[in-house]
């Protein structure tokens, strides 16, 4: 392959403000101002933020090496060159590849369009030839483009180690990851406090106001708001169907957050149904048209559901959970879910009740928010991912973990639907830790004495470390784990005010039934060692879903 250098005194068409914004394959053009001034760190901030926010990197990149090798070759059948582009579109054809791979021809299209790309000949044995670094394709692409002065060659000299840029990268989306999970964080210790939220950063629709690039939608009630947003229930003007429409607040950091979580929705939009059909139905998807800014506010588009779970205990079970055969239905579709995301390898990382939403039918759930959503080879350690109430030991230890973190959740997601009480509400992690010693037993030393955060809550020989606030020393009070060799509040024996106080519309008999069986289920997700905690697939097997004869 044979790139040709942009010629000297090359000019471009500059970029519209709304091109400069948005340097992604949905932008309608791939021209940037020129560059010929610029200096190296404006180069890379350009580069790093088209490889930022590029979808489908893996794809793409492989369609453009093997569009290019392949037309080298003569095995795309060409009788003539061929251009990248052209290449790169046979190949995507051939392959059956995604729309995306056939975006990124056109992208390069229209850089040839402008001489910025040359043919590819059969012949690859070119003193000039340049083999692709391991970048987005169209962030290549983009590379060339920057400025007149700025050679291929030339460029990745200046640059240096492309490896360092790919770990700042990194290093710049785990920051994100970890502001999110605080800014979550401190979501839920303000709840019910007045706190430092700008109120004035939220958007607050009028009912019957119109809203969307078009007016094309009518807002009918507030659903509510988070840490993040605001939701309205929207009617569409044109075919009356109702959609939730969710603002984001117009905050810098809030609006990048917003925009990963996108990238998300459209991650599990393409590959989810692929990977588990029926796990996919259980996720909540963006709905059509997906996205649109309104008056500075990013604003995601889902379809309109009943409630959340937490809702529904309070309106449908009263504070008493609700009836068993009803667990066992959401339960069940929420495990395909996890399993769905299992397969994909994405780690959700906010499973709580909040975010599992009912249909309108009540029939089915939905899991939702992936705000903090994140791939499994991509996890960053902190000790305040997910809600505290429903945070796994091995996100409290530091351990390394994967999927199996929302297993934990699930459980004790499961217990709450159950019984209407919250399993675990420790003020810190360390009473976290205290109390699931109290329900699950004795943390394995192995566990206890490794991760990145276990000192704070064991020593060296696996005892816990009990922390007390109102301690006037300090000294920490040593618990051996011999003292948790048995379990010292089975949840059976906690779920046994089902029946002493049963929810309503519950059938007795099918409530006695079930018991039992809800409560084995929630003690193996609730197994501190996540190698021997339930996976969704072990879950779906479990008794507690069998319909009896």
């Amino acid at each position: 392959m044979t790139l040709k250098r942009i010629p000297e005194g090359t000019t471009f068409v500059p970029a519209t403000p709304d091109q400069e914004k948005r340097l992604s394959f949905d932008a309608p053009g791939l021209t940037v101002q020129d560059r010929e001034k610029a200096d190296l760190q404006t180069r890379c901030a350009l580069m790093k933020q088209a490889v930022e926010e590029a979808r489908l990197r893996a794809e793409a990149a492989e369609a453009y090496e093997k569009g290019v090798t392949f037309a080298s070759s003569g095995s795309l059948g060409a009788s003539s060159p061929l251009t990248v582009s052209q290449a790169v579109g046979k190949w995507c054809k051939k392959a059956e590849r995604p729309e995306s791979c056939v975006r990124l021809a056109e992208a390069l299209a229209r850089l040839e369009s402008r001489g910025a790309l040359k043919t590819v000949e059969s012949d690859s044995s070119s003193e000039e030839a340049l083999p692709c670094p391991d970048l987005h394709p169209e962030s290549y692409a983009r590379f060339h483009a920057i400025d007149t002065s700025f050679s291929v060659e030339g460029g990745l000299k200046q640059l240096g180690n492309v490896d360092e840029l790919r770990k700042q990268l990194a290093a710049e989306r785990n920051q994100l990851r970890l502001w999110i999970i605080k800014a979550k964080q401190d979501w839920e210790e303000r709840k019910g406090h007045r706190g430092e939220t700008n109120e004035q950063e939220y958007y607050i629709a009028s009912i019957g106001e119109t809203l969307g690039p078009n007016r094309d939608y009518q807002a009918e009630a507030n659903i509510g708001k988070g840490v993040f947003s605001s939701v309205f229930r929207c009617k569409h003007v044109g075919t009356k169907t109702d959609v939730a429409l969710k603002f984001v607040r117009s905050n810098k950091m809030m609006r990048k957050a917003a925009e990963k979580e996108v990238e998300t929705y459209r991650k599990l939009a393409k590959v989810a149904a692929k990977e588990d059909h029926e796990g996919a139905q259980y996720i909540m998807l963006l709905a059509p048209p997906e996205t649109f800014d309104h008056q500075g506010h990013l604003c995601l588009v889902f379809d309109l559901l009943k409630c959340d779970l937490r809702t529904a205990l309070t309106k449908y079970g009263q504070g008493k959970g609700l009836p068993l055969q009803t667990v066992a239905q959401y339960a069940r579709q929420l495990f395909l879910a996890l399993r769905c995301l299992r397969k994909i390898k994405l780690i959700h990382g906010d499973l709580k009740p909040d975010n599992v939403l009912i249909t309108l039918s009540k029939t089915e759930i939905k899991l939702c928010d992936f705000g903090s959503a994140m791939d499994v080879g991509e996890a960053v350690k902190t000790p305040y991912l997910q809600p505290r109430f429903y945070r796994a030991p091995e996100v409290i230890l530091g351990s390394g973990y994967d999927t199996q973190i929302d297993l934990w959740s699930s459980g004790v997601t499961l217990f709450e639907l159950s019984c209407g009480k919250i399993l675990f509400t420790g003020k810190s992690n360390n009473s976290m830790v205290r109390q699931m010693l109290e329900v699950s037993g004795a943390f394995p030393k192995r566990l206890a004495t490794k991760g990145e955060f276990h000192a704070k809550h064991f020593n060296s020989e696996g005892e816990f470390l009990l922390h007390d606030p109102t301690s006037i020393t300090g000294i920490r009070d040593i618990l051996p784990m011999k003292r948790y060799e048995k379990v010292r509040q089975p949840v059976g024996n906690m779920l046994d005010q089902v029946f002493k106080n049963p929810p309503p519309n519950s059938d007795p008999k099918t409530q006695e039934r079930l018991m039992p069986r809800v409560a084995d289920l929630v003690a193996k997700l609730l197994v501190l060692d996540p190698a021997e905690r339930l996976t969704p697939e072990d879950a779906l097997a479990h008794p507690f879903f069998q319909k009896d004869k």
